[in-house]
């Protein structure tokens, strides 16, 4: 009957007699042993667990130290790892009058890792608050006072925490023009209109520093009526990104004010096109009101796409290693004036593609356009009304020299030479601003050839 009882239990149990021999043992006992061991009847039960001992006829425990359990031993899991049980020690006397020893063991294994498990998270958790610098508090809305990690005390310049009510240093240290603001925040959260209070304000760091400090309290106990009487809260000290969007919020106006005194048309836009920051030569220019070009996309005004190309092109700067290029792009505004515009395109490139940054300098070159189409025709009028003439005027002086031919007097024949000489040079003065006016209108082809330079020498010296 007693030993049924045992082979039912599901904890591992040995009877062991008073000299520490095994005369009986169940399955969960032999499965607690790493393979292969066995607790088979006349093994010595320190061969099998030896972290208990038999002194004077009773079993003793060298239990490991853990916190929060009692004669806890390790054994060895068969595969490198440690199982942990939990031991209880009894004794037994038989009807025969022998006493026997019992070891109860029970695997507590999966108990004790979640709690190193925890532990572990607990000091990761610590370290962590320590290397983040964020301070930690408690406060007690029923006593008035508050507890803080070190970590706090220390964003406040205090290395001394011990007996410091940190309710109290937190109202002493608190810039005046900030409390009123923190507090009623807090009151909105404490009376559970909110689920948590995020402030900002300053505090008094050292003697006469001030440091800005970011803080998130939670109500974390409440009584039976729904009062707040408990309070969890951090804080940590933010200062240097104060000071970041201190000189941000400067350098923005500083590009503010360059894009406002720029003598040409400048905008900074979003990757999509979206107009971020313009002067006021942008108005002028796209041909719309001011205020009425603010989150209008680039691409899309006057409701066309004439400015599809400048889309295309940033789309191959996003492409290629180059950040800035030039183009020309014809503009229609929205009174259906045409007008050419020469865009200087750069691309801020940031590791986000939604954070890259457009900036775009615009000129009118319309008129600019204008006088150089003016020139071009200017140049091929004159050069085609030159060359009529000028070949008349070259076929007369043969046909002239031809007529007299030796009959004419040294001084006649001297100044048909320097006539034909001259209107043949003035023939080639023609083609080359034909040629020019070829070269500036894209027409032109050069075809490079090798030649001597010594032949080539006698034709350009005059």
């Amino acid at each position: 009957m007693f030993q049924s009882i045992i082979q039912s239990s599901p904890f591992g149990v040995w009877v062991v007699d008073r000299m520490g021999h095994v005369v009986f043992r169940n399955q969960s006992a032999d499965e607690m042993l790493p393979a292969g061991e066995t607790g088979r009847h006349g093994s010595h039960i320190s061969e099998l667990l030896p972290a208990i001992s038999v002194i004077d006829g009773a079993l003793q425990i060298k239990s490991i130290e853990i916190s929060e359990f009692d004669n806890v031993i390790a054994l060895s899991g068969g595969t490198g790892g440690l199982r942990y049980c939990e031991v209880s020690l009894s004794q037994f006397k038989e009807a025969s009058g022998q006493t026997l020893n019992i070891v109860n063991l029970n695997d507590v294994t999966s108990r004790i890792q979640a709690w190193q498990a925890l532990k572990d998270q607990e000091v990761r958790w610590n370290l962590a608050l320590e290397g983040s610098q964020i301070g930690v508090f408690e406060s007690d809305l029923r006593t008035g006072t508050g507890v803080a990690s070190d970590a706090w005390f220390q964003l406040l310049g205090i290395c001394e925490a011990e007996g410091r009510n940190s309710d109290d240093e937190w109202r002493a240290r608190i810039h005046p023009d900030d409390r009123t603001a923190v507090e009623a925040l807090d009151a909105e959260c404490i009376e559970g209109r909110i689920d948590r209070s995020e402030a900002k304000f300053r505090m008094r760091v050292g003697d006469d520093a001030w440091r800005w400090m970011r803080s998130i309290l939670r109500v974390t106990e409440r009584d039976e009526e729904g009062r707040a009487v408990r309070l969890l809260g951090t804080m940590i000290d933010i200062t240097p990104l104060e000071n970041a969007l201190e000189l941000a919020k400067a350098r923005k106006v500083g590009l503010e004010m360059l894009l406002a005194n720029a003598p040409v048309a400048m905008a900074v836009l979003a990757l999509d096109g979206t107009f971020l920051l313009l002067n006021d030569a942008c108005y002028s220019l796209f041909g719309y009101p001011r205020g009425q070009l603010e989150q209008k996309k680039f691409w899309k005004l006057s409701n066309t796409e004439t400015l599809k190309n400048v889309r295309d092109e940033v789309e191959r700067l996003l492409a290629s290693d180059i950040n800035a290029s030039r183009i020309e792009q014809r503009y229609t505004k929205p009174d259906g004036e045409m007008i050419d515009i020469a865009i200087r395109l750069s691309v801020v490139k940031r590791p986000v593609r939604a954070e890259t940054r457009l900036i775009i300098q615009m000129v009118d070159i319309t008129e600019k356009k204008r006088l150089e189409a003016l020139k071009d025709d200017f140049v091929a009028t004159v050069s085609h009304e030159l060359r009529t003439p000028l070949a008349s005027i070259h076929g007369a002086l043969r046909l002239l020299t031809g007529a007299i031919g030796d009959e004419a007097s040294e001084q006649v024949a001297k100044l048909l030479d320097v006539a034909g000489r001259n209107s043949v040079r003035l023939g080639e003065v023609v083609k080359d601003l034909l040629d020019f006016q070829k070269l500036t209108a894209g027409h032109f082809t050069i075809q490079m050839a090798r030649v001597e330079v010594i032949e080539i020498m006698p034709h350009s010296v005059v």
